[in-house]
């Protein structure tokens, strides 16, 4: 009979600190995907383009989006999120992971301001 091994965890749910460890990493995980999609049916919605169509990769420029349209989809993502995004910040995002990790920082800054 060959018996596995198996490592050790670096956490056990039944230990104070692996249970708040593992809360913390799905939480987090769980706040980047919720981010994430809202982004996207945000850019979805706004541009009346179909949700499947809007990937990380994307930039703006493959998903027919011009400047009006970007402008537009900032005035709905501070909606959104009720955040105050920088113009010139803005300008120099290109893809739609650039759109989706500025607004999750300044959504994580409202977070500690309050």
């Amino acid at each position: 009979m060959v018996r596995r091994l198996e490592p050790p965890p670096l956490f056990h749910a039944g230990d104070a600190l692996g249970a708040a460890h593992i809360a913390e990493l799905v939480t987090q995980k769980a706040m980047a995907v919720t981010i994430q999609d809202r982004v996207f049916r945000v850019i979805s919605t706004s541009r009346r383009i179909p949700l499947v169509t809007v990937q990380p990769d994307c930039t703006f420029e493959e998903l027919g989006i011009d400047s009006l349209d970007r402008l537009n989809i900032l005035f709905d993502l501070e909606s959104e999120f009720e955040i105050e995004i920088d113009d010139e910040e803005a300008k120099i995002a290109t893809k739609v992971s650039d759109i989706v990790a500025g607004v999750k920082r300044l959504v994580e800054a409202a977070g500690t301001a309050s």
